[in-house]
Formats: structure tokens, C-alpha cells, sequence
């Protein structure tokens, strides 16, 4: 399919040449680190300058063109990318396989419609000292399901559920300070209420670099380790 990629190469020529490169580069294997180290950038900067450049506005708007004219050209779009993850998300191993008292038996390849054969991951014969022995394998049914039920949001990140259970240890000097450090920055209200809670009140959090907080509490002494209950 020909496809005309005027627009992109125009957003390109905005760039200055190694960021037009780095764009161009992205796409290949979209390694931010890689991309940078093959427009040119230094080893020890690559990843940095990498993540820094996908967030500049027009190095995005490029790669986004890139990617929308690849997906063009291969005729790949995301309604096919999940119809694919769903023929084997959802094959079953009656389609491929016969078993009962007399044994197990292969369906021949031309019994298997299109769909299921899209799950066989691998079919293999090998013969040792007169023994043969045949491998079978479909690919993974719960990576497939997985990846279908973020897509389709069944499945929610934990990691953004701000109900989050820890533990908080104080660690005690001489003069009876305790020291917390929570490094959860995503969590930020939600763990000012777990110090204040563990602690009593006794003190109040401050940010720290990197948003970690600590609360420093001239208090009594309090117990070496302290549960966090959910909020």
C-alpha cells in the first residue's frame, strides 16, 4: 500500500537533526535509551535524553505520524491486534485434540479453521532410538487474556489504587526522635495520613527531594514497628 508521508516528514524537518532522528529511530523497537544512542546521543545521557525528547511536543507529534503511516502500511490496527489476542485467548484445546479411553489423537491441520490455528504456537516431531515423540503447544491463554483485559479495562492496577497497605518503622537515636521515610509520591495525602497515624499526630510530614516524606516527632517514644491500617 502506498503511503504518503509528506506531513511526517515535514514535522520531522522542525526538529533539529539528531531529535528527528531519535523520532525516526523510536519507531524501530520504541527504546527510548536505544533510539537516543543511535541518533548520536552519549551513553551516559542516552536514557535521560531519550525520555525527555518523547515528551517534547513535536518529537511526539512525529512519532505519532510515524506510527500512524506504519500502521497503514501493514494494515495493523488495533481492532486487529485484539482479534488476534483473542484467537488464542480464547482457543480450546477440543478444536486441536481428540482424548478418551483409546488415547489421544491430533486433529489433522486441515480440520483446524483459520481462528484456531492462529493459537498453535508449535508443532514439533522428534524420533530417538525408535521412540517418536510428537510436541503440541498453543501460546499463552493468560498472557493473551491479560493483555485483552487491560485493554478493555477489566483488569485495574493496584498500583494506582490509593487503599494502599504498608508498614511504617521508626527508627529511634538516642534522643528519642523517630524517623519515617515513605518514598510512595503517587500517595502523597494518603501517606501524610499513615505517618500521622502510626505517630499519633505527634508531628508533621514534609516533602523531601524525589517526593518522599518525612516526619520527624520530638515526642514520646513510640514502638519500634508500627502497622499501617488501610484508608
Amino acid at each position: 500500500m502506498n503511503v504518503n508521508d509528506t506531513h511526517y516528514q515535514e514535522l520531522l524537518a522542525q526538529l533539529l537533526p539528531k531529535q528527528a532522528l531519535l523520532a525516526h529511530e523510536y519507531l524501530v523497537d520504541l527504546n527510548a535509551k536505544q533510539a537516543a544512542l543511535r541518533a548520536g546521543y552519549k551513553a551516559e545521557s542516552a536514557h535521560a535524553q531519550g525520555c525527555t525528547l518523547l515528551k517534547h511536543p513535536k518529537v511526539a507529534a512525529a512519532i505519532a505520524e510515524g506510527k500512524r503511516l506504519r500502521a497503514l502500511r501493514t494494515q495493523i490496527s488495533a481492532d486487529a491486534v485484539v482479534a488476534e489476542l483473542a484467537k488464542i485467548g480464547f482457543a480450546d484445546m477440543r478444536k486441536f485434540v481428540e482424548w478418551g479411553p483409546d488415547g489421544v489423537k491430533m486433529r489433522r491441520r486441515e480440520e483446524l479453521d483459520d481462528q484456531s490455528a492462529a493459537a498453535i504456537a508449535e508443532v514439533s516431531q522428534t524420533v530417538f532410538k525408535g521412540a517418536t515423540t510428537v510436541k503440541f503447544k498453543l501460546h499463552s491463554k493468560v498472557s493473551a487474556l491479560e493483555l485483552l483485559g487491560r485493554h478493555l479495562g477489566v483488569f485495574k492496577d493496584h498500583s494506582l489504587n490509593v487503599n494502599v497497605r504498608g508498614e511504617v518503622k521508626a527508627q529511634h537515636s538516642h534522643e528519642h526522635q523517630h524517623h519515617v521515610s515513605i518514598d510512595l509520591d503517587p500517595y502523597r495525602d494518603a501517606v501524610r495520613t499513615f505517618i500521622e497515624a502510626a505517630l499519633d499526630g505527634g508531628g508533621s510530614p514534609e516533602v523531601l527531594q524525589d517526593g518522599a516524606f518525612e516526619l520527624v516527632d520530638q515526642g514520646e517514644a513510640q514502638p519500634e514497628t508500627g502497622s499501617l491500617p488501610p484508608v
